[in-house]
C-alpha cells in the first residue's frame, strides 16, 4: 500500500512475450540505433550444473528491459512512459 500511495510506481500490464510476436530485426532495431540501450538491458541465464557442457545447455530464463532519461525511445515506449532526468524506468520484466 505504501508503494502504491507514493506515486513512484505503476504496473501498466503483464503480457506473455508470445502474444507480441515480432521479427528479430524489428525487436533489436532500437539497439542498433542507440547502443546505450544495451546498458539498460539484462538477461538471466541458467547454466548447466555440468561445467563441461555449461554453454551448450545454458538457456535464457528472464529479461529486464529498462530505460533512462535521454535514451532513444520507440513510439510505444513514449506512449507508456517517458523517463524524467534521474529516473530509471523498467519497460519489461519477464
Amino acid at each position: 500500500k505504501e508503494f502504491q500511495e507514493s506515486n513512484k510506481g505503476c504496473c501498466f500490464g503483464l503480457l506473455r512475450f508470445s502474444w507480441c510476436p515480432s521479427s528479430q530485426r524489428e525487436f533489436d532495431s532500437i539497439y542498433r540505433r542507440d547502443a546505450t540501450r544495451l546498458e539498460t538491458y539484462g538477461v538471466a541465464i541458467l547454466r548447466s550444473s555440468n561445467s563441461s557442457q555449461s554453454n551448450k545447455n545454458s538457456k535464457v530464463v528472464g529479461i529486464c528491459k529498462g530505460r533512462r532519461y535521454g535514451q532513444m525511445e520507440t513510439f510505444e515506449d513514449r506512449l507508456i512512459h517517458r523517463p524524467k532526468p534521474g529516473e530509471f524506468y523498467i519497460d519489461s520484466l519477464a
